[in-house]
């Protein structure tokens, strides 16, 4: 008898850190997903979502289930949420829940024979549409899934404004865990008839100890993780140091993404920026996450500063604090679930650029370099996003 654990093919760091302690937690683990052949081989926990269908299996699925999906779609279609450009879709969303319709099928012998443990979704994602299904035709009992920010906040799908199929979701799934305050408000203020449902639980980092808590230089340090793209709006930092009156080195880790439309913002920013001798850019370009941590843990850094013009609950900040870096950052998602008055400073979204350096400096300098503020940082997040602490309760709450 299995967990099933439903989750992303390619896992970044903070969905690895959940698999292990999975493996850890609980008894009996299978993680489903779209892997490759090379993962099946190297892992035998894995195993196989089926994604692509031969056309006769296809038509013999419709004939049989056809009615049951039609309804569904109707149903979805003349949601209070939906658009005229959601609706003008209709093809694309029928055909994702074609396909899941299809994966639940040939998934129902596993579902069933793992009844007795709850099935889980990493993500608020199609697999929740899956599993949704498979409770609505009785192959499973229960089910629970995570969410994020951007596989339940649709107001960032920017021509539609609705991702399909959420209430579908929540009116089968027995719990939803946010990872922030904010997405838990979000769901429930959206989708009231199931606000009962919705759960906060952090996600937690590992800890490596503290960082060095003081200062070796007179030289500010600043740090940035993510690659150059749009919603992360690095270009922001740039023009904000630009105005920089002190010794400020700026350590980014990450590469760009020459495709992206902010890029040349962001290239053109850094042209400027060379002109300010009191700013040295250190670009460090793609550095895995081990790596990064392993700087942190070995390097004075004053602050991190994250731009982002949304996100979800950011593990960067989550994984600095741990260090006992204070953290300056926008406030969007649930960034402010992290960033308090005992963490660090929260911006505004649309923050102008050079005042915000002055308030950056004061903080530096009053803060940053405070001992004290940073024993506190890091006692935050030994109290709130700590994985030792959080994930053998969350996964006691699943096996319950």
């Amino acid at each position: 008898m299995k967990h099933l654990i439903f989750t992303s093919p390619k896992h970044k760091a903070f969905e690895q850190t959940e698999l292990d302690w999975a493996r850890k937690e609980l008894d009996g683990v299978l993680f489903v997903s779209e892997f490759s052949e090379d993962d099946l081989q190297a892992n035998s926990d894995f195993s196989a979502l089926k994604s692509s269908f031969t056309m006769a299996f296809r038509m013999k699925h419709l004939l049989r289930c056809g009615m049951e999906l039609s309804t569904i779609l109707i149903k979805d279609l003349s949601s209070e949420y939906s658009s005229i450009q959601y609706v003008k879709r209709w093809r694309q969303v029928f055909s994702l829940l074609l396909k899941v319709s299809m994966q639940a099928e040939i998934l129902k012998p596993l579902l069933i024979e793992n009844r007795a443990k709850t099935p889980y979704s990493m993500w608020a994602n199609e697999h929740a549409l899956l599993l949704a299904l498979a409770k609505k035709r009785g192959y499973i009992k229960h089910f629970y899934t995570r969410a994020h920010g951007r596989d339940v906040i649709e107001h960032r799908e920017p021509i539609t404004g609705k991702l399909p199929f959420q209430a579908f979701k929540y009116h089968y799934v027995d719990g939803v865990y946010c990872v922030s305050k904010f997405t838990q408000k979000y769901v429930q203020d959206r989708y009231p008839r199931y606000a009962n449902k919705v759960f906060v639980a952090y996600l937690g980092t590992q800890d490596r100890g503290t960082g060095p808590l003081v200062a070796d230089s007179n030289e500010f340090v600043v740090a940035s993780i993510g690659r150059v793209r749009n919603v992360k709006r690095f270009y922001l930092i740039a023009e904000m140091l630009l105005h920089a009156s002190k010794p400020i080195r700026w350590v980014h880790f990450g590469d760009i993404n020459n495709q992206d439309p902010t890029t040349a913002r962001y290239q053109s920013a850094l042209k400027v920026l060379s002109t300010n001798q009191n700013v040295t850019l250190e670009h460090k370009g793609f550095t895995p996450n081990n790596e990064i941590l392993n700087y942190f843990a070995e390097h004075y850094v004053d602050c991190l500063i994250n731009t982002s013009e949304n996100e979800g609950l950011p593990v960067s900040i989550q994984e600095a604090i741990s260090f006992g870096v204070p953290c300056i950052a926008t406030d969007v998602g649930g960034t402010s679930d992290i960033i308090t008055e005992k963490t660090g400073v929260l911006l505004k979204p649309d923050f102008d650029p050079e005042s915000t350096m002055q308030q950056l400096e004061n903080f530096m300098e009053t803060k940053c370099r405070n001992h004290s503020f940073r024993v506190q940082t890091r006692a935050f997040w030994e109290e709130n996003f700590n994985a030792v602490s959080n994930y053998p309760m969350y996964f006691k709450k699943l096996e319950q």
